[in-house]
C-alpha cells in the first residue's frame, strides 16, 4: 500500500454539503471574505466556535492580488530558468560557442537571484 504525502494526511476526511439562499450565501461571502479567509475556513470557524473547540486546521487566508501576481512571477521565472538550462546545455554539448554558454551561466545566475528575491517576498507575513 503506498504510503500518503504530507497534505494528504493533513486533509480532512469528512465534508458536509449544503444549499443555502442566494441572499444567505452572499452575506456568508461577504463576511468570509471581510475576514480575509476562504467561504470554507470561515464556515468551519464559526463551527469550531459554536461548538466551543479550536478550529480542526488554521483557515486559509484569501490570496490578494499582489501575493497572485508574485506567484505568477515566480512560475514564469522558474520556466525561464528550466528553458535557459536547457539551452546552455544544447550550446555546451553541441561545442558551438563557448562565450554563448557563459552568457547563459550569467543570465541564469540573475535569474535564480530574481527567483530568490521573490520568493522571499511571497514568504513575508
Amino acid at each position: 500500500m503506498a504510503t500518503r504525502r504530507g497534505s494528504e494526511r493533513r486533509a480532512l476526511e469528512a465534508n458536509l454539503n449544503i444549499r443555502l439562499s442566494n441572499t444567505t450565501y452572499d452575506l456568508l461571502a461577504n463576511a468570509a471574505s471581510g475576514a480575509g479567509l476562504d467561504r470554507a475556513g470561515y464556515v468551519r470557524g464559526l463551527i469550531a466556535t459554536a461548538l466551543g473547540r479550536e478550529p480542526d486546521r488554521l483557515p486559509r487566508r484569501c490570496v490578494s492580488a499582489d501575493i497572485q501576481t508574485l506567484s505568477l512571477l515566480a512560475g514564469n521565472v522558474a520556466r525561464a530558468n528550466g528553458a535557459i538550462v536547457q539551452l546552455a546545455k544544447a550550446v555546451r554539448e553541441t561545442g558551438y560557442s563557448p562565450s554563448l554558454h557563459a552568457e547563459a551561466e550569467k543570465t541564469l545566475a540573475d535569474l535564480r537571484a530574481l527567483q530568490v528575491r521573490t520568493l522571499a517576498i511571497l514568504r513575508e507575513p
